[in-house]
């Protein structure tokens, strides 16, 4: 266990703060210098107009402010675009003291419990830094996920906050030493600094007393580890966004490679939509990785093979993997057969509807033709069953006249289609022959909550509420187990966004998407009674007070 002796005082406050005004002065004093340099160019440009001499870029009065215009503007660029901010520093060291470890949250969180132990004229304890722990918006968050507000937790806790002798001590004690080490050590799990969930974390997982009056208080405890996955997913997931953006910049946005080898592709432009260009104009949001879909197809495309076939049940989240590879094509993290090249999504349906079987024989010849001559592309055939039946031939011609051409020309494929689809019309046909196929099933539990965390980040931006954990806990539970056509998580991500826009339209922004909002949408989707989707929250408020008595 790290220890260390920490004196909590104003100084040691104020250094941190020190550090942040430093950072903003500079950043003032590199805008105003800019701003300066830029006046100083038009001042020279004015008066070299006025009397008719000239501007000279490389004498005396232009190259001084076009130099220093130029150092300032590679200066603001560093600090704003490239430099990380404090916020996002790396871990550092267990070796370093402890102010080089905790994020802005963690010190706020600290600043308040010393001021809450002093107005309280009491020692500082654990009580103090969870409540104090609570009040930065990082803090704040906890408590919407735990469905409480800060008003619920102040009268359970009230006896521990007074508890010990009057007076304030040296503002520092043993316990809340242990406590910090306890929360810099899951932030160093996690791979970030210490902020203040790690500080809640910490506090209720060495206290019994206190989750009890968390439990008084109306929030289930037991949500808190899954509350700090839940910052933690959203934290990286920023961080990834923000890698991304810089590298997509540096992307050119048009159909040539980098050999400017590509060609026209007339009938692809109509039926297909490229999604490395959306992936790079912004229009697909950073995603849970499937690690181990993403290792087979890593491993198919490093071993030679060029057309894989993702079976999966709808919703498992095929598409989703589809438009993950698209970013991870534009960042170039993939194998090198696939650098440069673009990923285009072809609309099956598109192709073969609306015409006879002898046009759209020509249709995906034309459309192999195309792909084979801009030799940069990969294709993406969802739904690639439909295309069975489809061809002047009957079921047979087509799709294995596809397979032929698909060999021929060296084309990258990725086909997706569902385990029935793959069973009834792929098997036992060429094509299959010739693909990798690679089981895409639903994910894990874990996985899964990881997913609908993310996207219930955007319910949240889209619609102005916020979803608790326990919202989240139930769509998770029951996706998994009931029969709805579609598999987890699509059926759960369904509930959520319902739930979020009802919310919405009964409460106005700023509403709180609890358990029982997801349990009404579960009841009118599948006939599940909502009381029997809340069952265990009954469950657990019923059994409370035997709990309490246990640790009192």
């Amino acid at each position: 266990m790290i220890t260390w002796t920490l004196p909590i005082t104003r100084n040691l406050f104020a250094q941190r703060k020190h550090r942040l005004l430093f950072r903003w002065a500079v950043l003032l004093l590199a805008v105003l210098g800019l701003a300066a340099a830029l006046a100083w160019v038009g001042y020279v440009w004015q008066q070299a107009v006025t009397i008719g001499t000239g501007f000279r870029w490389f004498g005396t009065e232009g190259l001084r402010p076009l130099g220093t215009t130029a150092l300032l503007s590679a200066f603001l660029v560093y600090w704003l675009h490239i430099a990380p901010p404090l916020e996002d520093r790396a871990v550092r060291p267990e070796s370093l003291d402890l102010e080089e470890r905790l994020r802005p949250s963690a010190w706020m969180a600290l600043e308040q419990a010393v001021e809450l132990s002093e107005n309280l004229q009491r020692p500082l304890s654990p009580a103090h830094l969870l409540l104090g722990a609570c009040i930065p918006a990082e803090g704040a968050s906890i408590l919407a996920r735990l469905g409480v507000s800060f008003d619920a937790l102040q009268e359970p806790f009230i006896p521990l906050l007074r508890a010990g002798e009057a007076g304030v001590g040296d503002g520092s004690t043993a316990e809340v030493n242990q406590l910090l080490a306890q929360a810099c050590t899951l932030s160093s799990e996690e791979g970030r600094g210490c902020g203040a969930t790690h500080i809640v974390r910490a506090c209720l997982a060495s206290s019994a007393e206190m989750r009890s009056a968390m439990e008084r208080a109306g929030a289930n405890p037991d949500h808190i580890e899954a509350i700090g996955r839940w910052l933690a997913v959203q934290g990286r997931l920023k961080a990834e966004h923000d890698r991304f953006v810089r590298v997509a910049a540096m992307k050119p946005d048009t159909d040539l490679n980098r050999t400017m080898t590509s060609r026209q592709t007339l009938l692809l432009n109509q039926v297909s939509e490229d999604v490395t260009r959306l992936a790079k104009q912004g229009y697909i949001a950073p995603m849970i990785p499937r690690e181990e879909v993403w290792n087979a197809c890593v491993r198919a495309w490093e071993s030679g093979s060029r057309v894989i076939t993702l079976v999966g049940p709808e919703g498992s989240g095929k598409t989703a993997f589809v438009e993950f590879l698209a970013r991870r094509m534009v960042e170039e993290q993939v194998p090198a057969a696939l650098f440069d090249r673009r990923l285009v999504s072809v609309h099956v349906q598109e192709l073969v509807s609306g015409a006879d079987p002898g046009q759209i024989s020509e249709r995906v010849l034309q459309l192999l033709n195309e792909c084979a001559a801009s030799g940069n592309l990969v294709l993406v055939l969802e739904g690639v069953e439909a295309l069975v039946g489809a061809g002047y031939g009957g079921t047979h011609d087509l799709f294995d006249t596809l397979s032929q051409d698909i060999e021929r020309y060296g084309l990258y494929v990725v086909a997706t289609t569902t385990p029935s689809a793959w069973t009834t019309h792929i098997e036992q046909r060429a094509f299959a022959k010739r693909c990798v196929k690679i089981d895409h099933a639903a994910p894990s539990a874990l996985v899964a909550e990881a997913i609908l965390m993310t996207h219930a980040n955007g319910f949240e931006y889209k619609h102005e509420v916020f979803f608790s954990y326990a919202a989240l806990e139930v769509a998770l539970r029951l996706g998994g187990s009931v029969g709805t056509g579609a598999a987890l998580p699509a059926n759960a991500l369904e509930w959520l966004r319902e739930a979020a826009a009802s919310v919405q339209a009964t409460r106005g922004a700023r509403g709180l998407v609890t358990q029982q909002d997801v349990a009404k949408i579960i009841e009118e989707k599948t006939g599940i009674p909502a009381t029997s989707v809340q069952q265990d929250e009954a469950d657990r408020l019923l059994h409370l007070e035997d709990r309490l008595k246990e640790r009192v």
